[in-house]
């Protein structure tokens, strides 16, 4: 017997059903690819589709994870804390800012107001990021002193 033959054997039996995938998982890399490849890329037709490409692969992450959660507050019978309600809608906003910095940054570098965010896209990307975090731990970390 061979060593692939003694490795297939070894496999446990997984159904389909059993598989489940993560569409935050999904999500990161091709925004994350797609943002990276919008950098380096200057014609504006193929920037704007893998801009857009990213943010439907975003929005759609999201509709599922959104979907799941109805669902998991639907069926179970202990009421959802307001705080978990307000992480979850929380992050959809605050990641989504990241993808809303990087459209000024490509397309509002020249606007008055918030052209700076555009010019001055990495300071931006680093204030969203504290922002985000310190925000998401007082979430957590006030509901946690709370109960």
């Amino acid at each position: 017997m061979s060593f692939t033959a003694v490795r297939r054997a070894r496999r446990p039996k997984v159904h389909v059903s059993q598989v489940r995938s993560n569409p935050a998982s999904i999500r990161w890399p091709i925004t994350q690819v797609l943002g990276a490849f919008n950098e380096y890329i200057r014609d504006s037709r193929i920037r704007t589709g893998s801009f857009t490409l990213a943010w439907f692969s975003n929005l759609a992450a999201y509709g599922i994870i959104f979907w799941y959660f109805g669902v998991a507050v639907e069926k179970s019978p202990i009421e959802v804390p307001g705080f978990v309600i307000a992480i979850i809608v929380g992050q959809f906003i605050i990641f989504n800012l990241f993808g809303l910095v990087q459209w000024i940054q490509i397309y509002g570098r020249q606007w008055a107001v918030i052209g700076a965010i555009g010019r001055e896209s990495e300071l931006s990307y680093c204030v969203l990021s504290l922002v985000a975090k310190t925000l998401l731990g007082w979430l957590i970390y006030a509901n946690v002193i709370v109960s």
